[in-house]
């Protein structure tokens, strides 16, 4: 399984205390139970709660310590439920790839904020080049929806084309 292969070393265990690097290294036996494990899951569609507690660790973000706002928290997750979330994922890439738009860079494999910066930089040449003027907004999403309708994202997922099967096992890993 190329998910298991690709599992990062060095990062810290969900509450079932089993290592990335222990099932990324621990053999084809370990490998075939993962992925009986997972393709039991993915068809029953019904997934152990136990897979998705994961333990929540404060993490200092700025400013002063003693105020709560100033963290946030990261959870810390089982690897096989990782394991299955990962295969979701790529599953949904896969069927929606033609339908992202080409400038979107965001949260897309091989594209990053530095391929913005560059494409930016290039249209202020162009313009300065040509005399034209430049207007540019940015838009701090974060800041401007910390809460979404969750059953208007599995409607989008719809829309988009993914397949009601996948869009099911998001819901059930959001659900436990």
């Amino acid at each position: 399984m190329e998910v298991i292969r690709r599992l990062k070393n060095n990062k810290s265990s969900g509450e079932h205390m089993i290592l990335a690097e222990f099932i990324k290294y621990g053999g084809r036996v370990i490998y075939e139970e993962i992925y009986q494990l997972v393709a039991v899951v993915w068809n029953k569609e019904e997934m152990p709660s136990e897979w998705s507690k994961g333990i929540i660790i404060p993490i200092h973000k700025k400013g002063s310590k003693s105020e709560f706002e100033n963290y946030r928290g990261i959870s810390l997750l089982s690897v096989v439920f990782k394991i299955l979330a990962t295969c979701i994922k790529y599953r949904i890439v896969a069927q929606i790839k033609s339908s992202i738009g080409e400038y979107q860079r965001g949260f897309r494999e091989g594209r990053s904020v530095i391929d913005q910066i560059f494409a930016l930089r290039e249209i202020q040449a162009e313009s300065y080049d040509n005399k034209l003027k430049t207007h540019v907004m940015f838009v701090d999403f974060k800041q401007a929806y910390d809460k979404v309708n969750i059953e208007q994202v599995y409607q989008s997922m719809k829309v988009i084309g993914v397949e009601s099967k996948l869009i099911r096992l998001v819901r059930m890993t959001l659900s436990k």
